[in-house]
């Protein structure tokens, strides 16, 4: 009776497995039926995008930008330290327009950003 119960159980573990590998390998066709349904949705969401004409680009506004900067040197100690100080301008036309980035496919703008500002530093040096 005893190998009865042992006969039973090792037919009963075999079928826990094969169930078990049952179990796994229709998980793995649900996963890849799923990531074939995901790539025809993604192929299909592709396929109607409009297309983008490479001949006809769609161009943003020059970003032209111009810097100056005015200085003044002067010799200390009896022309033994040269002293420099000098102001820098950083966008002197500054303008506060947004500056387009990306458009989208069909023309209008996707992205902008900001323009940076006019910006002032002031440089001093002593040379010895």
């Amino acid at each position: 009776m005893a190998t009865e119960f042992k006969a039973a159980d090792q037919v009963t573990r075999e079928r826990c497995q094969l169930l078990h590998q049952i179990r796994r390998v229709l998980e793995l066709a649900m996963v890849v039926l799923g990531f074939v349904e995901l790539a025809l949705l993604v192929f299909e969401l592709i396929g109607r995008v409009t297309r983008i004409d490479v001949n006809n680009p769609y161009m943003g506004p020059t970003d032209l930008k111009f810097d100056g900067w005015i200085g003044y040197p002067r010799k200390l100690f009896d022309d033994k330290v040269t002293w420099r100080v000098q102001l820098n301008v950083r966008h002197l036309a500054d303008d506060d327009d947004l500056i387009p980035l990306a458009a989208q496919p069909d023309g209008p703008i996707a992205a902008w950003r900001i323009p940076s500002p006019r910006t002032f530093s002031l440089r001093s040096t002593f040379e010895f």
